[in-house]
C-alpha cells in the first residue's frame, strides 16, 4: 500500500490560526487580530512563508511529542501508582514476594504428588 507524504502547508496554517484565535478569546489582546490577518494574508500571497510556519509548527510539535508524555508519566507514577504501592504495603496482611525479612529461609516446600496428566495439557 502506497502512503501519501504530501502535506499541504496551509493546513498548518490554519492549525496556527486557530491556536491564536483561541489565545485572543481569553485575553482579548487586539494586536493577535492583527497577527492572524496578516499570517493568513501573507500565507495565502507567499507560498514560501506558509512552508516555514508550517516547518517551525511541525518542530514545535514534535518537541512537545518528547516532552510532553515524560510529564504524564511522572505525574501518574508520583501521584497514581506510588500512593497506590504505599497503601497496598501498609495495609496487606500476606507478603506474596516475601519482601518482609521474617523467614529464615525462602524455600517453599511443595508435597503435591503429580501424575503424568499434569503436564498434558499446561495451558
Amino acid at each position: 500500500m502506497r502512503v501519501n507524504n504530501y502535506r499541504n502547508p496551509l493546513e498548518a496554517v490554519v492549525a496556527v490560526i486557530i491556536l491564536i484565535l483561541l489565545i485572543y478569546f481569553n485575553v482579548r489582546w487586539n494586536w493577535l487580530i492583527i497577527a492572524v490577518i496578516g499570517i493568513g494574508v501573507l500565507s495565502i500571497t507567499f507560498k514560501d512563508i506558509a512552508k516555514g510556519i508550517d516547518f517551525l509548527w511541525f518542530k514545535i510539535v514534535w518537541l512537545l511529542g518528547k516532552i510532553i508524555p515524560n510529564i504524564v508519566l511522572t505525574i501518574v507514577f508520583y501521584l497514581l501508582l506510588t500512593p497506590l504501592a504505599l497503601l497496598s504495603r501498609i495495609f496487606s496482611k500476606n507478603n506474596p514476594l516475601k519482601l518482609k525479612n521474617q523467614y529464615d529461609s525462602l524455600f517453599v516446600r511443595n508435597n503435591e504428588q503429580i501424575d503424568k496428566s499434569y503436564f498434558e495439557k499446561l495451558w
